[in-house]
């Protein structure tokens, strides 16, 4: 048995990640296009406390700084100045074309890294398998932990409520309550499914999960 390097918890079948950490990572790319999407089209303040200033006299910026500083292409992750904010946001395309830098140097590839966010996503989706391995891939499933982090606290998405962890067999997920396929075409039921591998569980098993759970903690 190898034991996966990255959640130090699973079987990695003679590899250095095990598969749902390879999934976990595939998840919060796809994550990090559809938060940069969201950020892009909605940059203003999430919110305007006006107090007792009249409209349009608040001291609130048009656009979260944050947030231009996250899709700022140009920005540098990688060398601090003086001058710089080790805790400013890190750049969604500049810290995916260094992470899809990395992995290319890492397989002797010569590839131009791009400063787009879908474009270097799917390098890197596509590259996930391979990554496994090899022991970097610690490193690289950090990074786009720390990211996607990152990026759903900039769109301002909370993380979904949790049942409990997932049942099946070598899955380190977790389930979120929601609805699901019922038995007829197109019915909808209330239950749960797991953000990682996908399997889904009725109601009843949902409430077992919650019940564990509250008992183990």
């Amino acid at each position: 048995m190898t034991t996966c390097i990255v959640c130090e918890r699973h079987d990695a079948g003679h590899r250095y990640a095990c598969g749902p950490c390879a999934g976990r990572m595939r998840h919060q790319l796809r994550g990090i296009e559809v938060y940069a999407a969201v950020m892009a089209a909605a940059p203003g303040p999430m919110r305007r406390d006006v107090g007792r200033r009249s409209p349009g006299h608040t001291s609130t910026p048009p656009v979260r700084l944050d947030v231009v500083a996250a899709l700022d292409r140009r920005s540098v992750t990688d060398v601090l100045g003086p001058d710089d904010d080790e805790d400013a946001p890190w750049s969604v395309p500049g810290t995916l074309a260094g992470i899809a830098r990395y992995v290319a140097q890492q397989f002797g590839e010569v590839r131009v890294s791009r400063p787009d966010v879908t474009a270097e996503a799917g390098y890197l989706l596509a590259k996930i398998e391979a990554c496994r391995m090899h022991r970097w891939v610690v490193y690289v499933a950090e990074d786009i932990r720390a990211l996607h982090a990152q990026c759903r606290r900039l769109a301002g998405d909370q993380p979904p409520p949790v049942a409990g962890a997932c049942l099946a067999p070598g899955c380190d997920g977790l389930v979120i309550p929601g609805s699901i396929p019922g038995a007829e075409a197109g019915q909808r039921v209330p239950g749960g499914r797991c953000n990682v591998c996908d399997r889904t569980y009725n109601w009843l098993e949902l409430a077992l999960i919650s019940e564990r759970e509250d008992v183990n903690a």
